[in-house]
């Protein structure tokens, strides 16, 4: 009886691990790849090292926009300068990328530009 009960969970674990496997590559870091619409956003989930890119600048936008956004003391003002920055990125660059390569370049300059201009806001 244990034989039988240990044959099942061991089968249910593999189920589980091949379903969490097969699910694992849908989100990217800044957006769920089951949402993609765009040529460079399915590129982005389509791709494992763009994805990873991808995550790594989420992982430092988020970290300068704790250290720098905020709201203006006078007005009230929501003051975001890299989220500005970075759409702006998004539109200009990354979003007119044609392929791999091209975005393989714009996140790897990006990454090294927020790197470098927001040093004081990232460990």
């Amino acid at each position: 009886m244990n034989y039988l009960r240990g044959g099942a969970l061991l089968t249910l674990a593999v189920l589980l691990s091949s379903f969490f496997t097969s699910t694992g590559h849908v989100k990217a870091a800044g957006f769920d790849c089951r949402y993609a619409k765009s040529h460079v956003e399915k590129l982005i989930c389509a791709n494992p090292e763009l994805s990873r890119f991808d995550s790594q600048l989420k992982d430092l936008f988020v970290e300068v926009q704790n250290e720098t956004s905020g709201h203006d003391g006078e007005t009230g003002a929501l003051i975001d300068p890299i989220g500005d920055e970075q759409r702006q990125w998004r539109e200009t660059v990354r979003d007119r990328c044609p392929d791999v390569s091209c975005l393989r370049k714009a996140y790897t300059a990006r990454i090294r530009q927020v790197k470098e201009k927001w040093a004081d806001s990232v460990q």
